[in-house]
């Protein structure tokens, strides 16, 4: 089943509109207020073409409008109604079966008759026509007016927009839902967070104070994002090479790249200078240890040794000098720095400190750097770190994205409290902003056709607000196709078999010119309600010319931008003789006339400047002779300087 058209009588700004998701029919309500009836009647939709197939991607719709215009609104009311919250006005919804064409009509009400509005409204059908008693009696039409539409769909939401006001309307047990709202929230759970706040606690308690001191429960939120953006990146890069070929220009990235933080030792050193033991050799011993290892020739040795010593220096710096109970670590320290022997084994006799050290159970963080420790070649064996091909690579490592990997990096994060930067810094790469932005869409979208697995409803909703954020105008003229191709894709490898139906908010022209104007919603805002401008007034958009879709479906009204355009305009009272603030002679306008790219307003703006020239030759040729005169008298400070 397809969701074809919405009916809203009232909700948020939403009163009394149609909302046609592009079919072959076109769908109009007329209410009767006063009788609370209304009549549901159809006509062709003028030069439809389905562009979208019947089964697997079903249909794509955009909805276009300027902000507060009733976008958003209209993809929280599928949300509410799929999560079956309650309404204090009916919504009448119409699908249809894209194989026999058959319809079905709903409404949507409270079950909650507290919340409901008292006065149920009656569906009336004409004689005749596409939606008709006839077509009632040939079972082209069924009227269902107690079951829920969204029992035969689901619905995938995505919006990385977080919101506040979002947990009045989202679903809070849809695993479905990709929201950064519900996302965060899945993140911070009371299991979670409770267990965050005893390990606070416990830091506490053990007088232990690390270099991120910072308390912050978004941690973990970024924690498992990063999860399901590795686990993602693993399975596309082990499974599903294919699809980097097909959603073409985009490069799915198959490492990591990690420096290690240079600051903790600075950290360390402002420390080591308040303290009454002597830890005057520690700098010597960095420089050696940064000297070993730039010499050292495999890779992976150089990035155990480099890890065994930041998190010397990381345990040095919190276990030692912050625990101003207990003195006696700081002398045994004093004693290992000033007898250590700078030779080949530096690195092995330092791990072998930092074990002895973290046998000592007093500390909670203790445990979890004794196991890395201890384990550390285990660890890296399963780790492939890429040699560096250039002198702009030395000093970070490329890992190969693995499952191993993520285990490992894990192991890091939670070492240092979720806050890996302590020790390292990563970055998933290469990544363009752009790449960054589609790539999260897709993580998220792909741990949602693990719950459609096991989800029997064959339909889906994808609901998808301005997904396009963030992005390049580039990457958003793909934005269409990509989601297109990585949907299509997965739901034929995974077997999902589902029928795929877009609805998407945007406000680039790049999306609508991805989509036929009859599957476009164009919204306006007239009184501070939301309005649907009719399709049928707005030309034709798939493939169509940018910048007149900015006019046509944006409502912008200047192709120039609003700063540009008051400095033109004073350009222009400058040269008619009327007052502004920009400009205070001629040569400031031809100045300023040099900067102007649209090649219209610069001619004619220099036809005014020529005949403002003739016209005022003796004033404009004494300000030139001035100016020459200001620039020599520069120039001559300058030589006797």
């Amino acid at each position: 089943m397809k969701l074809v058209a919405i009916w809203v009588e009232n909700y948020m700004s939403i009163k009394n509109q149609v909302f046609n998701f592009g079919s072959k029919y076109t769908y109009d309500f007329k209410l009767n207020s006063e009788k609370r009836q209304i009549l549901i009647s159809a006509s062709k939709t003028p030069d439809y073409f389905q562009l979208f197939s019947k089964k697997g991607i079903t249909n794509i719709t955009g909805i276009i409008g300027i902000n507060g215009s009733g976008k958003t609104s209209l993809l929280r009311l599928l949300n509410v109604m799929e999560a079956d919250k309650p309404l204090t006005h009916p919504v009448l919804i119409i699908l249809e079966n894209p194989l026999n064409s058959k319809l079905e009509i709903y409404t949507y009400i409270s079950k909650d008759s507290k919340f409901f509005f008292k006065n149920p409204i009656e569906i009336i059908i004409p004689e005749e026509g596409i939606i008709s008693k006839e077509s009632i009696k040939n079972k082209l039409l069924n009227i269902n007016k107690t079951e829920s539409p969204f029992k035969k769909m689901s619905i995938i939401y995505y919006s990385n927009l977080y919101s506040d006001q979002n947990d009045k309307w989202l679903n809070m047990n849809n695993p479905r839902n990709r929201s950064v709202d519900y996302q965060t929230r899945m993140s911070l759970t009371p299991d979670s967070i409770q267990k965050y706040l005893d390990k606070n606690k416990k830091y506490k308690n053990d007088d232990t104070v690390f270099v991120d001191e910072s308390f912050n429960l978004l941690k973990l939120y970024f924690e498992d994002r990063l999860k399901r953006m590795i686990n993602f990146l693993v399975i596309f890069n082990t499974k599903h090479k294919r699809l980097e070929a097909l959603i073409k220009d985009i490069h799915i990235p198959n490492t990591v790249t990690i420096w290690f933080n240079e600051e903790i030792f600075a950290e360390t050193e402002k420390l080591i200078n308040q303290s009454l033991f002597d830890f005057k050799r520690l700098p010597e011993i960095n420089q050696y240890c940064i000297k070993k290892n730039n010499i050292e020739k495999s890779i992976k040795i150089k990035f155990k040794n480099e890890l065994i010593f930041k998190i010397f220096l990381f345990t040095f710096y919190n276990d030692y000098f912050k625990q101003s109970k207990n003195r006696l670590p700081l002398d045994d320290l004093s004693k290992f720095i000033n007898n250590l022997i700078l030779d080949d084994s530096i690195f092995d006799k330092i791990l072998e400190l930092l074990l002895i050290h973290n046998r000592d159970d007093k500390f909670y963080m203790i445990g979890k750097i004794n196991d890395l420790l201890k384990n550390i070649d285990s660890h890296l064996d399963k780790v492939k770190i890429i040699e560096p091909k250039s002198i702009v690579d030395i000093g970070s490592y490329k890992l190969i994205i693995t499952e191993d990997l993520w285990k490992f990096l894990s192991i890091i994060i939670s070492i240092t409290d979720y806050k890996s930067d302590v020790l390292f810094r990563y970055s998933i790469n290469p990544f363009s902003a752009g790449e960054s932005a589609l790539l999260n869409q897709f993580s998220e979208f792909y741990e949602t056709f693990e719950h459609l697995t096991y989800n029997d409803k064959e339909n889906v909703i994808v609901c998808i607000d301005e997904g396009e954020l963030y992005m390049h105008p580039e990457w958003q003229r793909k934005y269409i196709n990509s989601l297109y191709v990585f949907f299509d894709y997965f739901n034929k490898k995974l077997n999902l078999n589902k029928n795929f139906q877009f609805i998407i908010t945007s406000h680039s022209p790049f999306i609508s010119s991805d989509i036929p104007s009859h599957n476009l919603i164009f919204l306006k805002k007239e009184n501070g309600l939301c309005k649907v401008s009719n399709s049928i007034n707005h030309k034709p958009t798939l493939g169509g010319n940018i910048f007149e879709l900015f006019s046509d479906g944006f409502f912008v009204n200047e192709f120039i931008s609003q700063f540009a355009f008051e400095k033109i305009n004073d350009a222009f009272k400058f040269l008619n003789n009327k007052k502004q603030q920009t400009f205070k002679n001629l040569l400031d306008v031809e100045g300023f006339l040099k900067l102007i790219g649209e090649p219209l307003i610069r001619d004619e703006i220099q036809k005014m400047v020529n005949r403002k020239k003739s016209k005022d030759f003796d004033k404009y040729y004494e300000i030139v002779e001035l100016d020459k005169t200001k620039i020599l008298d520069i120039s001559k400070e300058k030589t006797k300087k």
